[in-house]
């Protein structure tokens, strides 16, 4: 592998499709670097994967969509997923969280490598993230899917236009994971002029994220080489905000009904805080900008938080939790089909 080369040519930017370097990146990537990609046609041995929410080097999806591949090709196939506070920067790495991983861990050893201890179920458990306590949980469900038993979602949003070039450095860095101060890191909580920003009050007693934050939304721009920054944030009553997720896509021209999802993550928002969304051409210094950037139309834009709390609770803002990707598709086309005889 020429990491020095695929760092320069990455870093260049924008227009990767003209150069067959790229192309050769990805496949050396997907062949040698990926667990996902490593041949599936037999059952795996079995598995107790361990992921950090707020990892940014190695983002909790990676490991959910290996985990759920597996237990849906091999639904019998001994198959634990792990997930806490932990990891590379920007993790708070928690002793008490260790400790607890650890015991399962050594049950996970003692039984299939020592024969010596019960065998574990095949579960998945999660610790949230927490700043300035003990972490909650462990959550535990039969599969990953389960963790997350209701929906928290806004909708009706009127359009927005995210502005090129938007958005103020210093909130950036704040959140970054060298620059930054770690998962527990504030900054001010102000809306950024050409950012779209979208809000969602937290009622009493507050609901807990367990999962991907999901965002279907109509996207419009003319940039095949455009990008969109997604950062979903607690805002404190003091007025600032803390970053509890964050995503990057590459829209191409947009479309309707465009469905991308935000990194995962366990956290807490309290009552009397807001969930704010916010869309950005760019996250820098944590992604690089888009050297073909041009404004990006959002409208219809609905959120979806997968929650730990039940349906119908909290007064009934709490949903039932989103059908399966299949069914969301079949639902899409349907929708588009009803908007195309509107017009």
């Amino acid at each position: 592998a020429n990491l020095t080369g695929w760092y320069t040519l990455i870093d260049a930017g924008e227009p990767y499709d003209s150069n067959p370097l790229a192309a050769a990146i990805i496949e050396q990537i997907t062949t040698y670097h990926s667990s996902y990609y490593i041949d599936h046609s037999e059952p795996p041995a079995p598995l107790l994967i361990q992921n950090g929410w707020n990892d940014d080097l190695f983002p909790v999806d990676e490991a959910v969509r290996f985990y759920n591949r597996t237990r849906a090709q091999y639904p019998g196939a001994p198959i634990s997923l792990f997930l806490m506070d932990d990891g590379h920067a920007r993790s708070q790495n928690k002793p008490a969280d260790e400790a607890l991983f650890l015991a399962r861990e050594n049950a996970w050893f003692d039984h299939y490598l020592k024969g010596t201890g019960p065998e574990p179920t095949s579960s998945a458990e999660a610790l949230t993230t927490v700043c300035g306590g003990s972490s909650e949980g462990p959550y535990r469900a039969d599969t990953w899917r389960g963790l997350a038993t209701g929906e928290v979602r806004l909708e009706g949003a009127a359009a927005q236009t995210i502005v090129p070039a938007a958005g103020d450095p210093a909130v950036g860095q704040a959140f970054d994971p060298i620059a930054g101060s770690g998962a527990c890191a504030t900054a001010p909580g102000a809306d950024q002029p050409g950012v779209a920003t979208y809000r969602l009050a937290v009622p009493s007693p507050g609901f807990t994220l367990l999962g991907s934050p999901t965002i279907e939304a109509d996207l419009a721009t003319a940039g095949e080489g455009s990008e969109l920054a997604a950062r979903l944030l607690d805002l404190l009553p003091n007025g600032e905000e803390r970053l509890v997720a964050r995503g990057l896509l590459r829209p191409g021209i947009g479309g309707s009904d465009v469905v991308f999802q935000l990194h995962p993550q366990g956290y807490r928002f309290a009552a009397g805080d807001v969930a704010k969304l916010e869309l950005l051409p760019a996250d820098p210094p944590y992604a690089r900008p888009s050297n073909l950037q041009a404004p990006i139309t959002v409208s219809n834009l609905e959120l979806r938080l997968p929650v730990q709390e039940q349906p119908a609770s909290l007064g009934g803002l709490v949903q039932s939790a989103s059908a399966t990707t299949g069914e969301r598709r079949r639902a899409i086309r349907h929708r588009s089909k009803q908007r195309a005889a509107r017009s």
